[in-house]
């Protein structure tokens, strides 16, 4: 396991655990103001985006970790041309 995917579901984990279970993650981290609705609230946005964040991340290092066959290839620029250009 590499650090970022570590990372990532280290992320990902706290990311379920505030979204899950805000009350407790909001005593644990911000003693009785935690447990507010207001601050319920924000972290279970905070979780939501915790756990996309870990997601995304899982799965870049697992698209990066099977080699260069798996990489999307690069955008080549286009060439428009207008409708009466010849060539």
């Amino acid at each position: 396991m590499t650090r970022v995917s570590l990372y990532a579901a280290g992320c990902a984990a706290f990311g379920a655990i505030a979204r899950f279970a805000p009350e407790a993650t909001g005593r644990s981290l911000a003693d009785d103001g935690g447990a507010a609705p207001d601050g319920q609230a924000f972290l279970r946005r905070m979780g939501g985006r915790d756990i996309g964040i870990g997601a995304g991340l899982l799965t870049a290092a697992s698209v990066t970790s099977l080699g260069p066959a798996s990489r999307p290839r690069p955008l080549t620029p286009l060439t428009v041309r207008h409708p009466r250009q010849r060539g």
